[in-house]
């Protein structure tokens, strides 16, 4: 049998992270979309020389975890205008702003390219824009990893904020330890396939947006109404808007309809986190235990190693902050302890999909509890309406 990761792990456990594919020495090993859309590694056999790093690198097959959560806060940005576009609390940003301006480090993470999610370098302050919020589909790495590797190797000081799988692939990827790598990885719910949303979008611009045009997207800020909300924007202008439930990408996304295998038994969702430092939202925040401020628009930071505790000094002066318990993070905080279910929905979706493409195989699977969700609110609307007139 061939020594390669194909012969190794099984498809569905794959989370498409490339550290395969990067540390392939003789470059037999490629990214590729299956049927499902899904990114996985694909070999050419008359290159692969079965030397087993691809094997070796795999972060579902060794995994490297960290000891568990050291320490829980509840935090956000206290400037106010520089959280507005950003998720929740704001913590992501103010991470590279302040790496990059203080530390004079290089930043790396998700932003949108050409209607793909992409991981790439922050070029500069101002580029930090493009990568704030959330972008909820899979991200493809690129040339990341190599690129960090020399970036340490020459001596930079480098910030990589990804998903857990992601992370924990950078760590297997870069086999050296280095004291100026910092990793964070992201509380997440789950990925779909870039392709999902690149066909979503594609159908909004042909039946709404005709011919205007789009330069990014949103799912999350603290701009007014866009929270939860699908936006497509044009620079500083949004074209299209429509809110989390109308939305077929969104909804498949947060109801797990449309997640990649591996999301449903996620081999990262666990107290033993793969960054120095875990950020995300903090559900449940406030319900079980006092809490002073608004809960609605605050973050969860997870200190897991000293490296991530150097993290949050370099941050501490922008945020109010607040230590919390970790048996409050867990309440409520299910990305923490378990993947989201497989449902029946989701397997009639994949089943659809090759042949029908996304909007239909979503519009088959969820159209009649779509319709209905429509419907309700333009009856509560209405009723509002004839209320405040009397």
């Amino acid at each position: 049998m061939d020594k390669n990761i194909l012969n190794i792990i099984n498809e569905n456990d794959c989370t498409g992270c490339g550290a395969c594919v990067a540390t392939c020495p003789t470059k037999a090993l490629f990214m590729d979309e299956n049927i499902y859309s899904e990114l996985h590694p694909y070999v050419d056999s008359n290159q692969c020389i079965n030397c087993g790093k691809c094997i070796d690198n795999c972060p579902v097959v060794c995994q490297n975890k960290n000891e568990k959560i050291g320490v829980v806060y509840a935090a956000f940005r206290t400037n106010a205008e520089k959280r507005k576009t950003s998720a929740s609390g704001g913590i992501g940003a103010t991470l590279a702003e302040m790496f990059i301006l203080t530390w004079k480090g290089s930043f790396y993470s998700t932003t949108m390219s050409e209607g793909y999610p992409i991981v790439r370098k922050c070029n500069n302050l101002a580029d930090i824009e493009n990568f704030k919020g959330s972008f909820y589909a899979q991200s493809h790495m690129n040339n990341a990893y190599k690129d960090i590797e020399n970036e340490l190797k020459c001596g930079n000081a480098v910030l990589f904020i990804g998903t857990p799988c992601q992370v924990a692939g950078l760590k297997n990827y870069i086999t050296d330890e280095y004291e100026k790598l910092y990793t964070v990885d992201l509380l997440c719910h789950g990925v779909s396939p870039a392709k999902y949303l690149a066909e979503y979008i594609g159908f909004v611009c042909k039946n709404n947006l005709k011919r205007q045009k789009h330069t990014g997207v949103s799912f999350r800020s603290n701009l007014p109404r866009c929270d939860f909300v699908f936006c497509l924007w044009n620079g500083k202008n949004i074209v299209y808007r429509v809110p989390s439930l109308f939305s077929l990408y969104f909804r498949g996304f947060l109801k797990g309809i449309t997640f990649r295998e591996s999301c449903y038994q996620c081999k990262f969702k666990s107290v033993h986190r793969s960054g120095d430092m875990s950020i995300g939202d903090f559900i449940g925040l406030g319900k079980h235990v006092y809490y002073s401020d608004d809960p609605t628009r605050v973050s969860i930071i997870l200190e897991n190693t000293y490296k991530g505790s150097q993290l949050l000094d370099l941050i501490y002066k922008e945020l109010k902050i607040e230590e919390r318990s970790v048996d409050e993070a867990l309440i409520e905080g299910i990305s923490l302890k378990k993947s989201f279910p497989r449902t029946t929905k989701h397997v009639r979706f994949i089943q659809r999909y090759p042949k029908k493409g996304f909007i239909k195989a979503m519009l088959l699977t969820d159209g009649i509890s779509f319709i209905s969700d429509i419907i309700k609110v333009c009856v509560w609307k209405g009723l509002y309406i004839l209320k405040r007139k009397k």
